[in-house]
């Protein structure tokens, strides 16, 4: 049953059943009929009550988070390796289960395998996706066959695909994972893999179709101010702790900056659940010898503090068991895709993190209804899903026949010249490998047909492209967002069973009583890992470290140092101390300098492309006379004898024409407006202003690949 709370959007309420059905196809993810069902008739019942025993070959969808399907089969009595997401997942398994053993870094070869050797019972193996190669390695050492002897259970399913575009390895356990005689996959909320794998070795998916309500109370909140508005929802429970969920550290910092009042989240009264690599950057943040920011990459109730902030990290695989329910958030910036929460899979398993005690009768354990708070800027429009199989098809015939000339030419300097061509194509990066690029004249065989079966897919990037296309529809279109809403969790032949969410709707608009310095947009940006502190200390590092060149230990220790840092290590190598020193450290001027240095060296052979791509971001406008002015900065660096226009950027960008429009103000307006600083007195500026525009570009995409290292960043 839909709830209404000030419903001021009113085209919604308008919307018709047959409307919402003929767009659910459009909007669901890519989950394919279930091939058997399993009827879950009441909420106490445990995943151990409806599947005994996990089968092989099976992809299972069990619809409700926190049902004990992992701990089903942790306590299954056959020896398994079980793939969890990350590493906080991994932990939170642990604490509850002491028989098993975590693989994760830092975690030594020799502990696990006096681990397999030692454990009379059955040997239960958690992993992330990353790590699984070791567990195979470490058992071919100790003559033990793991396909035969383990049953391989993939956690969290969908997140070898909506996880591919920042964790290139996460899909190397499906190098593995085939080969396992025993084997499924598994989640509350899976998305339909394409890899033909699936169907050659017979996978069927079964779907847990709870026939009781499992509907949890949600609030759409559209704001034109998330700091207001934030306030606004915690204010609502004064009393209870606030878990946060918002995939930006650097917007998360901003939150704790400009609440910063003796009853808001202040940095004491914050702590911050992230990743490993966003806890260390946190860690750099200090003011008189203490840390500003509670930054923790594993999830223990004692850090819980009265505002708890949680990253992506932590969406997925954790059980977050309180002794009183908290108040639980979602918040999304529109126009930063990163921030975004599919109702599908990201919003299911954000909330179902807060879980009961064993053998409690509650659903799940949070104070009123959820709220997600999202902004209402207009943003982007997304590819639909025809638009971006049309831009496949495109891009695979352009590197088909790019790739028919590289085999078929036989002099090697032009061969290599369409091999870097072929790697800066958008579409190098949906190919599994490089092996193909690795070619003799000599072994040539004229056919396409063969050209053609010379590189295979890589076909969980391809499912990530259309699932960020249509998890990015849903913000461009808030009438799509509420739909998805209403549709997630429901059975894909089953209209009208339950949904996953009980929505309410609300909007918020602070103009009226809002100073404009509170509109700024949350800031999502900083300088992260390559401030001139940080390239500082990571090259006073590698000099030290020079002490101990040439041992075993160089490698080891240089490489864990600067693992984040892998541009300046490279800048390290190839232009000097001294000439990093003369760039002031700058990554800015570092960057362009080993653009020139591979040019030198003979190494680049598109070296406007890659400053181009340097000097211009996407998503945000840019104005012509500006383009014009850097372009033919760029021209002359590199003396070409050609005047810079704005529509030059055509042949390196996807892009769209935009304006920018200011308005000039008199000084005795502007003296008016510092002395009253309040909206009303800056729209009369606005009005009694003269309106100015320029003409501007705003970059979508890129048209080739960037240098890679020079990508990392």
């Amino acid at each position: 049953m839909m709830n209404w709370m000030r419903a001021s959007w009113m085209p919604l309420m308008f919307i018709t059943q047959i409307d919402l059905i003929n767009a659910k196809a459009a909007m669901e993810p890519l989950i394919f009929q279930p091939d058997t069902e399993v009827k879950l008739t009441s909420l106490t019942q445990r995943f151990q009550d409806l599947i005994p025993v996990i089968p092989t070959n099976r992809i299972i969808n069990k619809t409700i988070t926190g049902i004990g399907a992992t701990r089903t089969e942790i306590l299954a009595d056959r020896n398994s390796i079980i793939v969890l997401p990350n590493v906080a997942a991994i932990e939170s398994k642990l604490s509850q289960h002491k028989n098993c053993f975590g693989l994760y870094e830092g975690v030594s070869r020799p502990s696990l395998e006096d681990y397999i050797k030692s454990n009379s019972r059955t040997a239960k193996i958690l992993t992330t996706p990353e790590s699984l190669g070791k567990v195979i390695d470490c058992c071919y050492s100790l003559n033990i066959n793991p396909y035969r002897t383990y049953f391989i259970l993939l956690d969290e399913a969908q997140k070898y695909i909506q996880d591919k575009g920042y964790r290139p390895y996460i899909t190397e356990a499906m190098k593995y994972f085939f080969d396992f005689n025993g084997k499924a996959m598994i989640s509350a909320t899976p998305i339909k893999p394409s890899d033909p794998r699936f169907p050659e070795h017979g996978f069927k998916l079964v779907r847990i179709t709870p026939a009781v309500n499992f509907s949890k109370p949600v609030e759409l909140l559209f704001t034109n101010n998330h700091l207001q508005s934030l306030r606004d929802v915690l204010d609502r429970c004064p009393d209870d702790n606030h878990f946060i969920f918002f995939n930006s550290v650097n917007g998360i910092k901003d939150i704790i900056k400009k609440l910063n009042s003796e009853e808001a989240a202040t940095a004491k009264e914050s702590s911050i659940f992230c990743s490993k690599e966003a806890a260390e950057y946190l860690s750099t943040f200090e003011r008189g010898g203490v840390k500003l920011y509670n930054a923790y990459s594993a999830f223990k109730p004692e850090c819980v503090k009265k505002y708890n902030f949680l990253t992506s990290s932590f969406y997925n695989g954790l059980d977050i068991i309180l002794e009183r329910p908290p108040q639980v958030i979602l918040l999304t910036v529109r126009n930063k895709s990163q921030t975004y929460f599919d109702p599908f899979t990201d919003s299911i398993q954000a909330i179902g993190r807060f879980r009961t005690k064993p053998n409690s009768s509650e659903a799940y354990r949070y104070k009123d209804e959820v709220v997600h708070i999202i902004d209402g800027q207009q943003v982007r429009q997304a590819k639909t899903r025809e638009q971006v199989t049309e831009w496949f098809k495109d891009q695979k015939n352009v590197y088909d026949t790019l790739y028919t000339l590289y085999k078929s030419n036989p002099s090697y300097g032009e061969r290599s010249i369409y091999c870097e061509m072929l790697k800066r194509l958008q579409f190098h990066k949906y190919v599994t490998d490089e092996r193909h690029l690795s070619y003799r004249h000599e072994d040539n065989i004229n056919t396409l047909e063969h050209i053609r079966k010379t590189y295979d897919l890589d076909y969980f990037r391809l499912d990530y492209k259309y699932e960020i296309e249509r998890v990015n529809s849903y913000y461009a279109d808030p009438e799509k967002l509420w739909k998805a809403y209403l549709y997630s969790g429901k059975s894909t032949n089953n209209q009208h069973g339950y949904a996953a969410f009980d929505l309410y709707l609300n909007s918020h608009n602070h103009n009226e009583y809002t100073a404009p310095n509170e509109l700024k947009p949350l800031y999502l940006q900083g300088g992260k890992r390559y401030s001139k502190n940080n390239v500082k200390r990571i090259v006073n590092f590698l000099l030290a470290a020079e002490s101990v060149s040439g041992t075993s230990d160089y490698d080891r220790i240089v490489n864990k140092v600067t693992d984040r840092y892998a541009l300046v290590r490279y800048a390290y190598d190839k232009l000097g101390v001294s000439r990093i020193a003369e760039l002031d450290f700058s990554i800015t001027r570092i960057k362009q300098a080993l653009i020139d240095y591979d040019v030198k060296q003979g190494k680049n052979k598109e070296p406007v492309i890659d400053s181009v791509y340097h000097k211009f971001p996407l998503h945000i406008k840019i104005s012509c006379a500006s383009i014009k002015e850097q372009l033919q900065a760029i021209y002359d660096h590199y003396k070409i004898p050609v005047k810079a226009k704005a529509s030059d950027l055509h042949q390196w960008f996807e892009l769209k024409e935009a304006k920018i429009v200011t308005y000039s103000r008199s000084a005795s307006l502007e003296a008016e407006a510092s002395k009253e600083g309040s909206v009303t007195i800056d729209m009369k500026l606005k009005k009694a202003g003269k309106r100015e525009e320029q003409r501007a570009f705003v970059l979508l995409t890129w048209k080739y690949n960037l240098h890679r290292l020079l990508e990392r960043t």
